[in-house]
């Protein structure tokens, strides 16, 4: 029996990466999932509805190490945030390479800023919302808002320059920009 929390298998959607969205079918997916198509559609109806379970996946691993994040300033807990997203991003570059036409098309379900997806930029905005809120050097509720909000979007342009940056160097020095600048907001 095949639960939705347990998809998608590593095996599975690796088959994004080495095959490409188009290219991976269902069937694909089963077999990488050592289950039957039936069941697979059962739980997803389309290959968006795999992927969009991936997304949810990684956004559930952030929350929960958002409620053990370290004390710190803002800069420092974004940092973290950010340093343990991209490490939970690492093992699925491939798949989330080949997926990256979807996620930034406005009219995809997998679009990551789509509604198919609110739930996830909840979770993941809720993340940013506990570094502003809970760092030492938090400013006022209002302008915490603003600043998680702000750090949300900034989180989304350290992703795709981390997906497109094969060493992900890019993507750790700007991180590093980042939170240095932030003390002056």
């Amino acid at each position: 029996h095949v639960k939705r929390h347990s998809f998608p298998t590593r095996r599975s959607s690796d088959l994004f990466g080495e095959r490409g969205y188009e290219a991976t079918t269902l069937r694909d997916i089963a077999s990488g999932a050592g289950v039957s198509v039936g069941l697979v559609c059962r739980y997803f109806p389309t290959k968006e509805h795999f992927v969009l379970a991936l997304y949810e996946r990684l956004a559930n691993a952030l929350l929960d190490w958002a409620a053990e994040m370290p004390e710190g300033t803002v800069a420092a807990r974004f940092e973290a945030a950010m340093r343990t997203k991209l490490a939970l991003l690492e093992p699925h570059r491939r798949e989330l390479v080949a997926l990256a036409a979807r996620a930034i098309d406005p009219d995809a379900r997998a679009s990551v800023l789509g509604k198919s997806t609110e739930v996830v930029r909840s979770k993941v905005g809720g993340v940013f919302w506990l570094a502003v809120s809970g760092a030492t050097d938090a400013p006022e509720r209002d302008e915490s808002a603003r600043l998680a909000r702000l750090l949300y979007g900034v989180h989304l342009g350290l992703t795709l320059l981390f997906l497109q940056d094969p060493g992900g160097l890019m993507a750790t020095r700007t991180l590093a920009l980042v939170s240095a600048a932030l003390p002056a907001l």
